[in-house]
């Protein structure tokens, strides 16, 4: 449940994979829950592997998504 709400959290409002190794971001976490620690990933080539889990979980949705949308769609890459 963490894992997929940090993904969420960045694909939604575009933030760098990076925000898993920013000291205030760990903070937050520590503020909002004591017992986060250790749970949350460290890495940012972490997040790059959990969101590919997520996308393969996610891709039929995306894709009816996509094929039922009205007007075009752009998509940009942070890679």
């Amino acid at each position: 449940m963490i894992d997929e709400a940090l993904i969420s959290l960045i694909v939604v409002q575009n933030l760098p994979f990076a925000i898993v190794e920013w000291p205030e971001f760990y903070t937050l976490c520590q503020a909002l829950n004591s017992e986060s620690e250790g749970m949350i990933t460290t890495a940012h080539s972490t997040v790059t592997k959990k969101l590919e889990g997520c996308w393969i979980t996610h891709k039929d949705a995306v894709r009816r998504d996509l094929q039922s949308a009205i007007s075009n769609i752009h998509i940009l890459l942070n890679i």
